[in-house]
């Protein structure tokens, strides 16, 4: 969490002051560090965008019995058991109690639509470490969230965190341009992919990503990660251009709109790959990944012809 907190700050505008804190125990749970970040993050930027001044994240510990679990809010599959807490509380707009019980609702958002990777992935990564999430919230005076992750043994901590769906084993890596422009979801797109060993550019706009494209050299061939909802110029624009000039590039558009819009796009842009927000990060690689092959199987059958 210490170690987050640049990256944190960095997502956030100065005037958001974000500190962190920890209970006076030492607790472990296991979660991927991808996902812990993605969580974070999420979270804090969420209360940015709520028009928070102040953001806390606190770490503590709690043993939740069956009836406490029974008469709570908790959403995610909580059981009966020691629990390291994860807690983002921030002085923002808070929110109503209809709004509240939308919050993890795929493709729901208060924002411009398109934008972000949504509070879904964040419930989505819990529940796969068997966790749940807790919100409380007042409009005019903020919000809470808690986020509840099995305690484990320090024997069981020091093994390795398997990914719940893993990239596939023949996985390709090369350069990844991501283009977005929320710098937030750059920001964590490009962590995640340098991690999994990608070479990574990241521009904020369509005419940046043209430009930058340009002065590229042609080989290796670089991919596109490109969103759709952007302003001055769409995903759907930046990718007609690149197709005219650069037509060897891989495409993968990323859309939060509804699926039945994105199909549409698609079947218009025919891009690469396609991913619908909000997704999953090993999704993500996965679908980079496969497009990275078939870009180098096309390409190895041009040389060979």
């Amino acid at each position: 969490m210490r170690s987050l907190l640049p990256v944190l700050r960095a997502a956030v505008s100065p005037l958001v002051d974000v500190r962190a804190q920890s209970g006076t125990e030492s607790r472990m749970a296991r979660i991927d560090r991808a996902e812990f970040e993605q969580v974070v993050l999420n979270l804090v930027v969420n209360a940015r965008d709520a028009g928070a001044k102040s953001v806390s994240v606190i770490t503590s510990t709690v043993r939740l019995l069956d009836a406490e679990i029974a008469t709570s809010e908790i959403v995610g599959d909580v059981t009966a058991g020691d629990y390291t807490v994860l807690e983002v509380a921030d002085d923002g707009q808070g929110m109503s109690p209809q709004l509240a019980s939308r919050i993890f609702d795929p493709f729901f958002t208060t924002r411009f639509p398109g934008r972000g990777l949504g509070l879904a992935v964040v419930l989505g990564a819990v529940r796969r470490r068997h966790g749940g999430i807790a919100v409380e919230s007042e409009v005019g005076v903020g919000s809470r969230f808690k986020i509840y992750l099995p305690t484990v043994s320090a024997d069981c901590a020091r093994q390795p965190v398997p990914n719940p769906e893993p990239p596939s084993a023949a996985e390709t890596r090369g350069t990844v341009m991501v283009v977005d422009d929320d710098p937030s979801v750059r920001r964590l797109l490009a962590t995640t992919l340098r991690e999994a060993g990608h070479n990574v550019l990241d521009v904020g706009s369509g005419k940046a990503a043209i430009e930058a494209l340009a002065s590229l050299p042609t080989e290796p061939t670089p991919l596109l990660l490109l969103d759709v909802t952007m302003p001055e110029m769409d995903g759907t624009e930046v990718m007609a251009r690149v197709r005219a000039t650069h037509p060897q590039v891989p495409i993968v558009l990323m859309s939060g709109h509804t699926s039945s819009y994105v199909e549409e796009v698609a079947q218009t842009a025919r891009p690469d790959g396609l991913l619908l927000k909000p997704f999953d990060l090993n999704q993500m690689r996965e679908v980079i990944a496969t497009t990275m092959a078939a870009a180098a199987s096309r390409q190895n059958r041009r040389n060979v012809g």
